[in-house]
């Protein structure tokens, strides 16, 4: 058999056997089998969980998912708000940034309450940019002194080429809103 189609039925069955372990494992913390979801979870990062940088990236971004959701359903909402903030660079290679904002800013519900969250983004107009080439920005919360860092790959606008015409182009800008309301964290955080 060619030594390639024996890689990547490799690959194949170890990323198959990687998402029905996920699979597996969040239908355990619906449950409430915490202790058999940690089992699961060490299982999953002792696995070979592809050759592919994307597909390594996105399964490791699944199982901080999980290892969130076990920390909020134990309460503990700080040890849930570290794991997600220790996702980055997973962002651009194929890791669900968006998936972990929202569930950052649902954190912060359970963690503050709703009402106090929602007020400190009111009036949020500027922004930090934390990295450029990964695509992360922060705004800051004062009245509960936390930093959120998100993902965005910019917001798009239209330049008129000279050659072209009309082209899209994507960009940074310090505005908050601009950079936010097609995101769908942004969605939780408006009345």
């Amino acid at each position: 058999m060619n030594r390639t189609l024996i890689l990547l039925l490799i690959f194949i069955s170890n990323l198959s056997f990687s998402q029905s372990l996920l699979d597996m494992t969040e239908e355990e913390i619906k449950k409430g089998d915490l202790e058999r979801a940690k089992r699961q979870i060490n299982i999953l990062k002792n696995s070979e969980s592809g050759f592919c940088g994307n597909s390594v990236a996105k399964i490791k971004g699944e199982i901080s998912f999980l290892e969130s959701k076990i920390a909020i359903k134990e309460k503990d909402y700080d040890k849930s708000l570290e794991i997600l903030n220790s996702i980055k660079e997973e962002c651009v290679f194929g890791n669900n940034c968006e998936k972990r904002d929202s569930l950052k800013i649902e954190t912060l519900f359970m963690k503050y309450g709703k009402r106090t969250i929602l007020s400190s983004f009111k009036n949020k107009e500027k922004l930090k940019i934390i990295s450029l080439n990964h695509f992360h920005y922060q705004v800051y919360l004062e009245n509960i002194d936390y930093k959120f860092i998100f993902f965005s790959n910019g917001y798009e606008k239209n330049y008129e080429h000279p050659k072209y015409g009309t082209i899209s182009k994507r960009e940074s800008n310090n505005s908050f809103i601009d950079m936010c309301k097609e995101l769908k964290f942004y969605k939780l955080i408006i009345e």
